[in-house]
């Protein structure tokens, strides 16, 4: 029973925490590994086989529910290079039209973890919504995701236990500021839940994992989602619910997320939010400009 298995988390004494994780006897606080990718002249499109290296203020990828597109930049020939990467969450619960299996997302998780452990760059695991439910009991009896995977969950949660897993991060370019998560940051969701966050920061939004109010906080979908809230959190929020009024205030000059997934190999643009979920990487250059990553 999925009850029985948070309980045995619990008694672990494992905190449902993603600062800090414990993996075969050592504390690891996060995972570095070289990477270089490719940029185009468009905003939007691909080069190969530049004959200078590029630099990109972070290279970032979207949803992988078990798609092995990180390897383009990881295991690839690119022109870019970072010395940070970003993942956007959902790293498992494939979709069966992509005829990728469960088993295979398993495997294709511990071969990145495999591939950054024998590099030098930093990692930063934002956590979506469906890893959230394999790692709250709250969470996962008010916000179960579709294609919950009741047989690998404990497979599951040991492995997302292996890095640390983050509601928000931010970076700030020049005088920009851009803050990343999985689905996006709404004012209304946050003005609800201004007396539990405080101040809009992404170490605020990560602490949300602290309590069970925090998680509750966190597991809010609204009806575009199917859920009964007024507006979703920073792992449910849908692009409907992104507008002037509702992204007024948030205090960052550029959202990056993922989760609304898009099926024309294109990034979609919703006031200052960019929404990334379509199957590639992307380089952030320090004039905000995002490039797509041939595959």
């Amino acid at each position: 029973m999925r009850v029985d298995f948070f309980r045995r988390m619990r008694l672990s004494g494992v905190p449902i925490l993603m600062e800090k994780i414990w993996l075969n006897g050592i504390f690891f606080v996060i995972l570095q590994f070289r990477v270089c990718c490719s940029l185009c002249a468009d905003p939007l499109s691909t080069a190969k086989n530049l004959d200078i290296m590029k630099h990109a203020e972070c290279i970032i990828f979207p949803d992988i529910h078990g798609r092995d597109f990180w390897k383009s930049v990881l295991l690839g020939d690119c022109e870019w290079e970072s010395d940070l990467l970003i993942f956007l969450g959902d790293y498992f619960d494939p979709y069966p039209s992509e005829n990728i299996t469960p088993e295979a997302a398993l495997d294709n998780w511990d071969e990145l973890m495999d591939t950054l452990r024998h590099s030098r760059k930093t990692a930063v695991f934002i956590m979506g919504n469906h890893d959230a439910h394999y790692l709250n009991l709250e969470y996962w009896r008010r916000a179960c995701s579709s294609r919950y995977n009741s047989r690998h969950e404990e497979d599951i949660y040991n492995r997302l236990r292996q890095v640390p897993l983050h509601v928000a991060h931010e970076l700030t370019v020049g005088e920009k500021r851009v803050l990343f998560t999985h689905a996006g940051l709404v004012f209304p969701w946050y003005a609800a839940h201004k007396n539990l966050i405080g101040a809009i920061s992404a170490s605020n939004l990560n602490r949300l994992t602290e309590s069970d109010d925090g998680w509750k906080a966190l597991a809010e979908v609204s009806e575009y989602r199917g859920g009964i809230s007024d507006y979703g959190s920073p792992l449910w929020v849908d692009r409907h619910e992104f507008n002037e009024k509702s992204l007024d205030n948030i205090g960052y000059d550029l959202q990056i997320v993922g989760h609304n997934q898009l099926h024309n190999d294109e990034p979609a643009r919703y006031c200052n939010v960019v929404n990334l979920d379509c199957h590639h990487p992307f380089a952030l250059t320090e004039k905000l400009r995002l490039r797509k990553i041939d595959l």
